[in-house]
Order: structure tokens, then C-alpha cells, then sequence
């Protein structure tokens, strides 16, 4: 009889399965059968205390004829597999029984003659075992568990998959693939704590016996088609990601023990061979639950499509469960949706695959990325909503990334509330622009950003967008000097590619000039830096479409000022003004204040710039802002130690731009700096999305005055629970006043958004300064003046 496949065999296994019940209903009533005799309906003396499944599957295996029980009535189902035990077993279950022997397999210790020389040597001939160096088979030594795997991945004809994954795990363990698809078949005792390297019991034996007779139908498909070559090769990672893998390979068959994390356990549950891989083994520090382990945001909190090889991996409970359900699986990633983890299903640690099982796909969670973290040196970004009407708003946010299709997702804003998007949680590591939306009466947006920018410029800035992708933009400040990287940012909303003409318009000399395509639906990035022909020194910008294909844009600067580290972003300004408004400067100990102007036209800009002193004291200055060109002024060098706002005029009407730079201690502690455009005129009515005034943050509104009258104001904060908490206070003519929201009670440790309300116009800014996981700095923004239906980021990163 020849070599029968797992296919052909089919049909047997298949009535022997349906034999099983009755075999098992008749157990205690039947005979014994004798040493060297298969037993039909054969009963044991010492099974009684075995698990019901062991003790069905030895029925099974004795009464098959694979496998015999002893002399004395029992079937001894601790004891180890012999040798000539398995190859009787092997020979027999894979249809090879009625072959003659093949007489150039010999060996040392088991003649001819012997009657179990046929089972020795048709198991060698087949590769089920092996013939021992010394010639011998050693038939009554103990068979190791390894080899019960290998054995059955040959006689399932699966072996070639087998080396797929060895090329995988790069042959260590040596029977790693074997023992792959032998736990994946599900041959193993869910409690077996049988390791590789130990003898393989005879009652576990005879239930791998029964599972192959019996396996799944889709089982065999499965591990043929997630164990490819393809699949198993490892992609590119780091050497400590290459680590991480390789010892969970080597794990490869060890038990499932729960609550096991160690070898002195026995073996390891889920969340303990993630802890005993990473933790004990690499030394990150980890929590050891799965559940807990999960939501550690000290690592990168990543999504299926960005996995990389050694990242921890979480399933729910629950299929399709949101992110608030329970965690109840860990694993580890291996690359080409094949994974790594310790299943009581499978017996113990096994690799499996998230593409071609139903289970694993509908129950995957996210990600960790715990090799190389904690992840302090990354970029988080947060997108912040303010819902200021009484009835609940939905609001689409449409991320766009620099190559491949948008990912949009919905969110719902309670009235009067504020709702925070961690946008790392979504996309965790990826620049991408937002493209907001949400039905009238709109919403309030803004986006925070958190960084270590190349491990030399940590802190943070915010941004409130633009209500509009535009035609034409403007930055007034940007610097490419010592300590400074400037970044220009562009977003196409649109379903044509763009084409973007931008001006690089320098304190001297004529403009650089580039021109740039942008696909739809993404995101482009330019580093100011790197264009040739800017140089190094201050540079404002000016940009434009060719084809009519609106864009939106950001500028963002990372920078070391005197040892002051930080970075701070500014969306565009969409056109030029004569009257231009800053409500916030300062000049005392510890803080730095700069004026930026650009000029993108072909005349030059008459410009006074009045610098409104808190307590009355104006002090102007008049420069000549030279065609397509930038201007710098220093406030220190005319208002030295004082609080201000600023009031720029254009005297010959020609149009310009304006940025606010500071650069600051704060309380001679936090050093950082913020950056914000001059605004057109004040408002009556006004809103910030964001503001904190938990854990290291202090929040601060800046409201101006510019009026002759005492102005009525009404200040009401928005938490995220729906609360709100209302203060009114009265600014004197030509004044301002702060109020540090920490200090507010009912805002203690809230995230809140604001609205300003008063009966003249004012200018209305929010500073915030702040220790985010080790990184200090400060944020700016003016408050907008209503909600809109559409709202722009150009900038947006969660990478490292």
C-alpha cells in the first residue's frame, strides 16, 4: 500500500469519527486485549483517573489497532511513547502497515527477526523517525515530543509547509515549522505540559492519534495556505525587533499554563508569554495582564496595517467589540499577518495567522509597539471639537495621507461639550492633514500637537486650521538658521492633483521660487531648510495654485533659541491686509517677543507698528517692508519689559502679513515658544476648542480690549462631561485681562473648550504652557470667530 495523503485518508477519518461514541458508551464493558494485540473495544485498568478526552482517545487508539495496552491490564498513560511504541502507531495511522520492509534500513539492536523490526523500519523509511547514529533504533527509549510533530507533518503531507516556516524562525528551534503545524492542527492536549526536549506521554500520544483521524476539515487548509513562502519570510526591522521574534520562536510547543510567565512555571498563558519575551527577556518594563497590557500608552499604540515584527498584539473578548471592551488575548506580531502567542486552543505557543482565520481577524484589537519604547521621543497629536449648540453634532474627519486612499471616521459631539480625538490611537505612525466636516451650525476645531522632534526639540504647538482650503496663502515667519527647521505643509482636499506654485520670500535678495504637485486626497511635506537657494536666515512664505485646485496649508518650526527648545506651527493667512491686530506680546524676564512681516507684493509696504503698552504707554516704529521680501522687528529693542499688544497699519495701502514669535521661561521653568498670525479685527462673539487645566498644564485666555468703553464680558467653559462654568468679568477701556483657568473652580483637571461673549468686540488669544510626559512648552492661538461647517490641518504626525 502506498503512501496515503491527509486527502485521501479523509474518508476513514471520517467514519472513524463517527465510530467514537460508541466506542467511548461501551468502554468499561469491554475486553482486554493482550500485549502485541490491537483491542476492539478494549478497557483499561489504570484510565480511570485521566481526563475524559485521554481517556476516549486511548479507547480509540487501542481499539484502531495503533496503539496496545500491557500485560497487566493497564495502558500506562504517563508513561512514555516508546520508540517502536510510535512507529507502530505512525506506520499504521498513515496506511502504510500492509508494505513489505525495506532491506536496506537495518539496524544494530533490532534484527530482522524481530516482529517489531517492520514498524522500525517502515517509520525510517518513511521519515516518520529516525535511525540513531550508532545504527541502532533504540525502540524502547522515549519518543520526544518534537518528533511525535515532525512525524505527523510528514504523514499529513503538510511537511513542506513545515519548511516554509522553518525558513521563517531560520531553523531555530530545528522542528520549530513541524511543531507549528502540529499545534495549529490542534494534535496537542489543550493541557498538556509536555515540553520539546521531554518524552511524549502514551496517553497524549493516543489523543494525537485520534485528533489526525479527526482533524477539522479546514484546519489542514489553513496552515497550507497562511504558512507560504511568501508569508514566511521576515520583513525589514531593526536587529532588537529580529531579538524579539527569535525568542518567542524559541518558545515554539511550551505548554499553556495560565497565569504561567516563566519556565519554572511550566509553561505560559497569553499575556505571560508576551511579559516573559519582552519584559524579562528584553528588559522592557510591561504590566502583566492583557488587558492592561493593552492600554500601557506608554508604547505606540499601533493598527493592524502598521504592525511590525516584535510588536505585542491584543484580540477582545468579543468579536467586533469597540475599544472600550475587554482585552482577554496577547500575542506577538512576526510580519505578513502571521503572529506568535500561547493558546490553551492550540496546547501552547504556536504561530498563527490573522488573514485566514476568522477567529483571529474578528477579534484583533490593536497594537503595542514595546520594542525600542518607551515611545517618549514620538509625536502625538490630538484633534480637539467643540460642540457649542444645544443638539448633538456628528462630525467626519477625513485623514489624508501622503500616498493611498483617505481614512475617514465619524465622531458625535454631545451639546455643549468638548471631545478629544487622539489621533495616534487611529493612525500611529503617519503625517497626514484633517479635513473636518460637520451639518450647521459647525463645529470648533483645533489640533495639538506633542513632540520630540530629533531628539533635540521637545514641546508642543497647536493650530486652529483654516475655515477653507484656498487658491492663495501667506506665512510672515519662518527661519532656517542655527537651531532652526522650518517645514511647510500643504494639503489637497480635492480630487485633481494640484499644482502649487510657492515663493520663498527672504529678508534680502529676490524670492526662490518652486513649484510642486500634489496628489489628491494627501498630504505634501517640504522641509524650507533643504530648498535650494534659501539659505540660512528668516524667510516668509507665499504660495499659489496654477490650476485652480484649492489647497491648505500649515508652517511649522522646530528650534533651539539660546537653549530654549520647542517648536511652534501657524496655518496660512489667506490674504493680505492694512490693519492687522496682535493682542498678546512680552517682553519681561524670561520672555521674547518678534514681529514677522512679509511682503509678497511687487511694491513696497509702509508700515507703522504700535506697540500698545498695558497701563497706556504706545511706543511706534515706521519700516519699509521691501517688495517679496520679510521684515523682523525685536520688541525688546523698543518696549523693553513691558505687556503689549500690538497695531500694524499699512500707511500706503499696500497689503501684508503678520506673525507673533515668543520665545519664553516660564516662571523661569518651562522654556519653550509659540507663534500665532495677526488677525484682521475684534469680535463680539468668540471660541477656542482647546484648554486643560489638569496634571502640568497651566491654561491661560487673553482678552484685549480696544475700545473707549468698559467692555461686558462672559466667559463660559465647556468640559468634556457636558458641564459647563460660567465667569463674567468687566475689561476697562484700552485694557487687558487674563484669566488663568486653572484657577476657576468646577475646571479642576478638565479638558474644556471656551466661549467669549461681550458687548463690544475684542481680541481674544489662549496661551497654554504645559510638562506633557517630559516635554515643557507652550501653545498660542486666536479664538475664532464662529463654528464652521469645514475646517482645514494641513499639519498632522504620529510618527518618531
Amino acid at each position: 500500500m502506498g503512501h496515503m495523503s491527509l486527502y485521501e485518508a479523509g474518508a476513514r477519518r471520517a467514519t472513524a469519527a463517527l465510530a467514537m461514541a460508541a466506542l467511548v458508551a461501551m468502554v468499561l464493558a469491554a475486553p482486554f486485549a493482550g500485549p502485541g494485540t490491537a483491542g476492539a473495544q478494549a478497557s483499561f485498568n489504570d484510565i480511570a483517573g485521566q481526563p475524559a478526552e485521554i481517556q476516549q482517545a486511548i479507547i480509540y487508539a487501542a481499539d484502531k489497532g495503533y496503539m496496545q495496552g500491557y500485560g497487566d491490564g493497564g495502558f500506562h498513560p504517563n508513561d512514555a511513547t516508546s520508540r517502536i511504541d510510535c512507529a507502530r502507531a505512525l506506520v499504521a495511522i498513515f496506511g502504510h502497515e500492509g508494505e513489505s520492509a525495506d532491506p536496506s534500513i537495518t539496524f544494530t539492536d533490532l534484527p530482522e527477526s524481530d516482529p517489531a523490526f517492520k514498524w522500525a523500519n517502515l517509520a525510517v523509511k518513511h521519515g516518520y523517525l529516525d535511525r540513531l547514529p550508532d545504527g541502532s533504533f533504540a525502540p524502547n527509549q522515549g519518543v520526544l515530543f518534537e518528533r511525535v510533530a515532525q512525524a505527523a507533518a510528514v504523514g499529513m503531507g503538510l511537511n513542506d509547509v513545515a519548511m516554509n516556516v522553518n525558513q521563517l524562525i531560520g531553523g531555530a528551534p530545528y522542528y520549530g515549522g513541524a511543531m507549528t503545524v502540529f499545534m495549529d492542527l490542534h494534535l496537542k492536549y489543550r493541557y498538556s505540559k509536555v515540553w520539546p526536549g521531554q518524552s511524549y506521554p502514551r496517553g497524549e500520544m493516543a489523543l494525537t492519534l485520534y485528533r489526525i483521524d479527526n482533524v477539522e476539515s479546514w484546519r489542514p487548509w489553513y496552515v497550507r495556505e497562511s504558512f507560504t513562502a511568501a508569508t514566511c519570510r521576515l520583513p525589514e526591522a531593526s536587529s532588537e525587533q529580529f531579538q524579539a521574534v527569535s525568542f518567542g520562536f524559541e518558545r515554539l510547543g511550551c505548554p499553556y499554563v495560565y497565569g504561567g510567565e516563566r519556565e519554572s512555571e511550566g509553561g505560559f498563558d497569553c499575556s505571560g508569554f508576551v511579559y516573559n519575551t519582552l519584559s524579562i527577556r528584553l528588559g522592557y518594563p510591561m504590566m502583566r495582564v492583557a488587558d492592561d497590557q493593552a492600554r500601557d500608552s506608554r508604547y505606540l499604540y499601533v493598527t493592524r496595517g502598521a504592525l511590525e515584527p516584535g510588536d505585542a498584539i491584543f484580540f477582545y473578548e468579543e468579536a467586533g467589540a469597540d475599544p472600550s471592551g475587554y482585552i482577554g488575548h496577547a500575542g506577538m506580531y512576526v510580519g505578513n499577518g502571521l503572529f506568535i502567542h500561547s493558546t490553551g486552543s492550540n496546547g501552547g505557543v504556536s504561530i498563527d495567522c490573522l488573514d485566514n482565520n476568522d477567529y483571529w481577524g474578528t477579534h484583533f484589537a490593536w497594537g503595542r509597539r514595546v520594542v525600542g519604547g518607551p515611545y517618549n521621543d514620538r509625536f502625538d497629536t490630538w484633534l480637539l471639537l467643540y460642540n457649542p449648540s444645544d443638539e448633538e453634532l456628528p462630525v467626519e474627519v477625513k485623514y489624508l495621507l501622503p500616498q493611498g486612499e483617505p481614512s475617514v471616521q465619524e465622531y458625535t459631539v454631545a451639546p455643549r461639550s468638548r471631545y478629544n480625538v487622539p489621533v495616534d490611537n487611529l493612525l500611529p505612525w503617519d503625517e497626514f492633514s484633517m479635513q473636518i466636516t460637520a451639518p450647521e451650525p459647525g463645529v470648533v476645531a483645533e489640533r495639538a500637537m506633542y513632540f520630540d522632534y530629533l531628539d533635540w526639540a521637545d514641546g508642543g504647538h497647536a493650530s486652529v486650521g483654516d475655515v477653507e482650503a484656498a487658491l492663495k496663502g501667506y506665512f510672515a515667519e519662518g527661519y532656517t538658521g542655527e537651531g532652526f527647521d522650518t517645514w511647510l505643509l500643504l494639503a489637497n482636499p480635492g480630487s485633481e492633483e494640484a499644482r502649487v506654485e510657492v515663493s520663498y520670500l527672504l529678508e534680502s535678495g529676490s524670492p526662490v521660487i518652486e513649484e510642486y504637485a500634489i496628489p489628491p486626497h494627501s498630504r505634501f511635506t517640504v522641509k524650507v531648510n533643504d530648498v535650494e537657494g534659501v539659505g540660512r536666515g528668516g524667510v516668509g512664505i507665499s504660495y499659489r495654485s496654477l490650476n485652480g485646485i484649492p489647497v491648505a496649508a500649515e508652517r511649522a518650526v522646530y528650534f533651539d533659541y539660546h537653549g530654549i527648545t520647542d517648536g511652534h506651527c501657524s496655518q496660512a493667512v489667506e490674504a493680505v491686509s492694512t490693519h492687522l491686530y496682535l493682542a498678546e506680546g512680552y517682553t519681561g524676564e524670561g520672555f521674547d517677543t518678534w514681529i514677522l512681516l512679509a511682503n509678497p507684493n511687487p511694491d513696497p509696504a509702509e508700515v507703522e507698528v504700535s506697540f500698545l503698552v498695558q497701563g497706556g504707554r504706545n511706543v511706534s516704529t515706521v519700516r519699509e517692508v521691501a517688495p517679496h521680501s520679510r521684515l523682523t522687528i525685536n520688541a525688546r529693542e523698543l518696549v523693553d519689559d513691558a505687556s503689549f499688544g500690538v497695531a500694524i497699519d499699512s500707511r500706503n495701502g499696500v497689503g501684508i502679513v503678520a506673525e507673533r514669535a515668543m520665545y519664553f521661561r516660564y516662571h523661569g521653568a518651562i522654556g519653550g515658544g509659540h507663534c500665532s498670525a495677526a488677525v484682521g479685527g475684534p469680535a463680539r462673539t468668540m471660541y477656542l476648542a482647546e484648554g486643560y487645566a489638569g496634571g502640568s498644564f497651566d491654561t491661560w485666555i487673553l482678552l484685549a480690549n480696544p475700545n473707549a468703553e468698559v467692555a461686558h464680558v462672559t466667559v463660559t467653559f465647556a468640559r468634556e462631561d457636558g458641564g459647563q462654568v460660567v465667569r463674567m468679568l468687566d475689561i476697562p477701556a484700552r485694557s487687558r485681562s487674563s484669566i488663568l483657568a486653572n484657577e476657576v473652580g468646577g475646571l479642576e483637571g478638565s479638558s474644556f473648550s471656551t466661549r467669549v461673549d461681550c458687548d463690544l468686540p475684542l481680541f481674544v488669544e489662549r496661551s497654554m504652557y504645559f510638562y506633557y510626559q517630559d516635554r515643557s512648552g507652550g501653545t498660542n492661538c486666536p479664538a475664532l470667530e464662529a463654528p464652521s461647517t469645514q475646517r482645514f490641518f494641513a499639519e498632522g504626525y504620529t510618527g518618531g
